[in-house]
């Protein structure tokens, strides 16, 4: 779930009114992708350098 911060109130309500029409897909531009080592895939990994992009 992806939220702007202005929907935060309208997804925090206790009694749920405004929180259906939030559960859309985020706008493309929200998201990049971008392919990672492997490296990634172990729990005993760690370091900023597991999300670095790898050449194509």
């Amino acid at each position: 779930m992806i939220l702007a911060p202005q929907d935060w109130p309208k997804w925090l309500r206790e009694d749920g009114h405004g929180a259906a029409p939030l559960m859309r897909p985020a706008p493309e531009e929200t998201l990049q992708f971008y392919r990672v080592g492997t490296a990634i895939n172990s729990n005993r990994a760690s370091g900023d350098e597991l999300i670095d992009k790898l050449d194509a």
